[in-house]
């Protein structure tokens, strides 16, 4: 097998993990008698969000080449990447795509997870769950995938993103309705 390949084995299983749940949740759903359109509802923000997980797992374990090793590339102390980033970067667009592109990959995610729970918890939940999802990337990405880059600063960065999603999930659902 060729070391792409390789590098590619804990990607496909993890989107085929998502995927699976995704089905699964959507097949027992839709077994069940259809009461109304918040039946409909709940199972198309079902499959939105393990969409979201897969689109956010291939992201975010696409392999690098030409990169030595990831143990070689853990960053344990938060902020240093992003400090070291701005404060070494010679285009200014780099620091600020790295924090912007890590926040809205999880705003979605968290949105969706807002959307699946109870008003009084959505923020906490969204927050545990985009910590959960980020630090089984970012071990698969150290175990896994050498040449990427395990960041606490990347978990830190998701779960802003994963709250912030909340956040408009609890925006939106405040929005008085029509019709």
């Amino acid at each position: 097998m060729s070391s792409t390949a390789t590098q590619l084995l804990p990607l496909v299983g993890a989107a085929s993990i998502a995927v699976g749940a995704t089905v699964v949740l959507v097949v027992r759903r839709s077994a069940a008698p259809r009461r109304d359109a918040r039946r409909s509802a709940s199972i198309a923000r079902d499959v939105l969000l393990g969409i979201s997980v897969v689109a956010v797992v291939v992201v975010t374990l696409m392999p690098s080449p030409g990169v030595a090793s990831s143990r070689e590339l853990v960053n344990l102390v938060p902020l240093r990447t992003i400090s070291s980033l701005v404060g070494e970067s010679v285009d200014a667009a780099v620091p600020l795509r790295n924090v912007v592109l890590n926040v809205l990959l999880f705003v979605p995610f968290g949105f969706l997870v807002g959307l699946r729970t109870r008003a009084d918890r959505r923020v906490a939940v969204a927050c545990a769950a985009g910590v959960a999802l980020s630090l089984v990337i970012e071990g698969v990405q150290w175990l896994a995938l050498p040449g990427r880059a395990v960041d606490v600063d990347d978990v830190l960065l998701n779960t802003v993103g994963a709250v912030s999603g909340a956040l408009v999930a609890a925006l939106a659902s405040r929005a008085p309705r029509r019709g």
